[in-house]
């Protein structure tokens, strides 16, 4: 046999590199295709995981801010009850307390809007303000802690909560139809 020539020996050479450069580019491909698919698999199974949680604290702080009203507008039914002297000290407070949880709220969820906080918001935020305004200036010749001034906020109190309830109602309804789909 006779050796090959040099011209020979080149070729396989050359043909080599070029397929074991094209396999390493397939296989880095490959990783590469199947680590972006590991981390949006990995990325979509925790806001799968969280939004429960999210939705749960969202239910838990609506409940709370409907119940602190609605423990309000007891306050303010047992301050009318109450002919002698009102102390609006206690009402005061507990506006305070919704007031404070409305700016939680409204800092918390502001674009992660699950369950209609924004709405929910919407509604007691203008009610807060008209109720401490009447509460604390009166309603025209009428004084703050006046039979009728305590009864106008009851009715707006109540009218708010009737609003919230009928908006979760609305809300839990579409959830149904939602899951349904």
């Amino acid at each position: 046999m006779t050796d090959p020539s040099p011209d020979q020996r080149i070729v396989p050479t050359r043909l080599s590199s070029a397929s074991l450069t094209s396999l390493a580019l397939i296989l880095f491909i490959l990783f590469s295709t199947g680590a972006i698919i590991y981390y949006a698999q990995a990325t979509l199974s925790e806001i799968e995981d969280a939004l429960p949680i999210q939705l749960a604290e969202q239910e838990n702080d609506i409940v709370t801010l409907v119940t602190r009203v609605g423990d309000l507008k007891h306050e303010i039914r047992l301050a009318r009850a109450l002919s002698t002297g009102v102390d609006l000290v206690q009402i005061q407070r507990q506006m305070d307390r919704i007031g404070e949880r409305l700016e939680r709220i409204r800092e918390k969820y502001r674009f992660r809007d699950l369950i209609g906080v924004s709405a929910i918001h919407a509604l007691f935020n203008p009610m807060l303000f008209d109720v401490r305004n009447w509460l604390t200036n009166g309603i025209y010749n009428l004084e703050p802690g006046s039979d009728a001034t305590l009864h106008i906020a009851e009715l707006r109190i109540t009218d708010t909560l009737t609003e919230a309830h009928d908006l979760l109602a609305q809300d839990e309804e579409d959830q149904c139809h939602r899951h349904q789909d």
